[in-house]
């Protein structure tokens, strides 16, 4: 399994990527503060917040809190005011 680091927005959103099992793929990820535009979800997407306070599309997301389903089609907008951690399923 070859885990790919990715870099967003000027390192706004630094991630890596693996592999799940049943050929699902997962991202684990850092957001700094800003406001940053993703563009439209290419596949269902099931973002959970693991550590700080992420806005996602509108939704104030926190630590534990139920993750949010993106459906293809849907913007991919993200909020931080501080640093906060991710983990987002597709």
């Amino acid at each position: 399994m070859a885990i790919k680091r990715r870099e967003y927005f000027k390192r706004g959103v630094v991630s890596l990527r693996f592999k799940l099992a049943k050929g699902k793929e997962a991202s684990i990820g850092v957001v700094t503060p800003g406001k940053w535009n993703f563009g439209i979800a290419k596949s269902p997407e099931v973002i959970h917040v693991i550590t700080g306070v992420l806005k996602i599309n509108g939704h104030t997301m926190r630590q534990f809190s139920t993750p949010i389903h993106i459906n293809v089609g849907d913007p991919i907008v993200i909020e931080a005011k501080r640093d906060a951690s991710y983990l987002c399923e597709y």
